[in-house]
Order: structure tokens, then sequence, then C-alpha cells
């Protein structure tokens, strides 16, 4: 259930190198890799990029992306998502402690979004976001392994109480 996944605690020196561990949560290294986007399988974005106000332009953009690089190291969960066009890339990194972070804004606007990791229980990632005017709102994603090659990125997005969610799926990159 997406409501329960929790902040992962602080981490120790508990931790192994296969299977990270915060006080007996394990974050799944199966999601760690590089995932490509399947483009006829995934939901549109346009949605949300109208609910938050975006540019032709940038909703353009959005349409270039083809994927997202995730790491897991000793203290942080690290994802980038790439494009086509190399120099439009967003990484972000959040703690494996559940505090929160701040990275750029996925709208590209100025200004910060702020999120926090927490697990669900099979150790997937979800990312709790949130950021302010212009078009304050929060996000959730949710990472849900589904074999061991295909990936599905549940994201929902809330501005103004109004909510919008799509799903991104993707297959691991050889």
């Amino acid at each position: 259930m997406l409501l329960r996944g929790r902040p992962c605690p602080t981490v120790g020196s508990h931790m192994s190198r296969r299977s990270l561990k915060c006080r007996g949560q394990a974050v799944n290294t199966k999601i760690t890799g590089t995932w490509q986007k399947d483009m006829s399988r995934s939901t549109s974005m346009d949605a949300v990029a109208n609910l938050v106000g975006l540019s032709g332009l940038v909703k353009e953009g959005i349409k270039l992306i083809r994927g997202c690089e995730i790491a897991v190291d000793g203290s942080t969960f690290r994802m980038g998502v790439f494009s086509v066009v190399p120099i439009v890339k967003i990484n972000e990194s959040y703690p494996l402690d559940g505090k929160e972070a701040s990275n750029m804004r996925r709208d590209l606007r100025f200004g910060t979004c702020r999120g926090a990791l927490a697990l669900r229980d099979d150790g997937t990632p979800l990312l709790r976001l949130r950021w302010d005017e212009p078009y304050r709102g929060e996000g959730l994603d949710e990472f849900r392994l589904v074999g061991q090659d295909e990936l599905h990125v549940v994201s929902s997005v809330t501005v103004g109480g109004r909510t919008v969610s799509y799903t991104s799926v993707h297959t691991r990159k050889a």
C-alpha cells in the first residue's frame, strides 16, 4: 500500500554492500542501474505539464526524456533523468536516513524542490516532494519493480488541490 512507506532510519555500520540496510529495512538494490523509458507503454505527462503551467518549449522538452539512472551508495539514493539532448538532465540525491534534501525543481523553474526518501516494505523507494510558488505543490514518486528488468515509476503531482498521476515504464538497459 502506498502510504505504508516510511522514512529510512539513520544509516549505521550495520549496512552490507549488496543490500544496504537502514535498521533492518533493506534498500532493494535491484532498483539500481540504467533504465530506458518505454514511450509506448508510459502514460503521457501532458496533464501534469498543464497542471504546473509549463510553457510549450518545456512541454516539448519533456517528450525528449529517455530514461533514468539510479544508484545507491553507503548514505545516498541518487537518481538522474536523461534525455536525447545530453545537456537536459536532472540529477537528484536523497539521504538514506530519510532526512529532507533540496534539489533543483523538476519543472526547471528557479527555486528548489525539497524531498525525502522512504521505503516500501519490499525496499523500493518512495520520494515525497514539495516545492513553493510558482505552482506550489507536492509530489510522490513510487518505484515498483515488475520482474527483474522492468521498472514502473508512478508519479502523482498535486497543485491547488488538484492531483494528476502518470506512470513511466522503463526496461533495464543492457
